[in-house]
């Protein structure tokens, strides 16, 4: 298995699946037990596997907006220095847009 966040530098044993709210954890538990996965704390293993599986808690809404926000602020900083690398100048965070974006 590949690790494609750190570039084959860690690789973590665990899947992580963000279930909704909706979901009926009970119905998941049971579906694992009758492939052969065992729940142990917040994780679900399977004894011919050193993979094991986890059902992280979804992120509030207020978090995925603040998420979102961070990204779109990376990507119009990422704008800039590729600006400032060819024209000289920055069109996102300047002191006068700087306040009207905000």
């Amino acid at each position: 298995m590949k690790s494609i966040y750190t570039d084959n530098k860690y690789q973590s044993y665990n899947l992580d699946f963000i279930a909704r709210n909706t979901v009926n954890h009970k119905k998941i538990e049971a579906d694992l037990a009758e492939i052969g996965f065992s729940k142990d704390g917040n994780y679900y293993k399977h004894p011919d596997t050193a993979y094991f599986i986890e059902f992280p808690a979804p992120p509030p809404a207020g978090q995925v907006e603040q998420i979102t926000l961070a990204l779109i602020y990376k990507f119009m900083s990422n704008i800039d220095r590729e600006n400032i690398n060819l024209f000289g100048g920055k069109s996102f965070f300047e002191r006068s847009t700087c306040r009207s974006i905000l």
